[in-house]
């Protein structure tokens, strides 16, 4: 009987792992590659609906999950991409956040301040979302990114820049970035990234 409880377990065992190996699934290559540059922003808010930022500013669209891709024709330049849902999505590029709401057919900007330094976007929800970049310079926007708050702005020597933000709820969020280069910066907020 002992013999005959080992042979059980373990045959037990081969099957568990065996069936957790069949549910695993691997990443797929997508080829052709939609660009020869280098990609450093994704954003998909659905299965079949993405867009990518590519080294060289461009933005490319998929409508079929990655098998294809289609160029958007934008009059800025693009570092990060971000969308709430395949319509409503959010462009940083220097001192303003651009917005669509046809799924980045048109862009309208809104100025967050003259002459910020803003890259990327991070919004929680429809409503509230931050803008951020160099020098430390953050703002908020409660409307929809049609208006924008500064929150926080780096007054030292040096560089000092984020590059990301990250909310768990309305109230408490991270902020991570890098000073000089080399210094490593995680921030906290417990009252919806009005004070870090």
């Amino acid at each position: 009987t002992g013999m005959k409880r080992i042979f059980i377990n373990l045959l037990y065992s081969i099957l568990i792992i065996n069936s957790a190996n069949s549910f695993a699934q691997e990443w797929t290559l997508l080829s052709p590659e939609p660009t020869y540059q280098d990609i450093k922003s994704v954003s998909f808010p659905s299965i079949d609906t993405g867009f990518i930022v590519t080294t060289d500013a461009k933005v490319m669209r998929t409508p079929d999950g990655g098998e294809s891709w289609d160029e958007l024709n934008l009059p800025f330049g693009a570092s990060y991409v971000e969308f709430i849902n395949n319509n409503h999505g959010y462009i940083a590029s220097s001192d303003k956040v651009y917005s669509t709401d046809d799924g980045g057919e048109t862009w309208q900007p809104h100025l967050v301040e003259p002459f910020a330094s803003c890259w990327e976007t991070y919004f929680y929800n429809d409503t509230t979302g931050f803008t951020f970049g160099w020098d430390g310079y953050m703002a908020k926007t409660t409307d929809g990114g049609i208006t924008w708050e500064r929150k926080q702005s780096y007054s030292g020597s040096g560089t000092f820049y984020y590059t990301e933000i990250e909310f768990a709820d309305l109230n408490t969020g991270y902020a991570v970035g890098q000073s000089d280069h080399t210094s490593r910066v995680l921030r906290r907020s417990d009252d919806g990234g009005n004070s870090w």
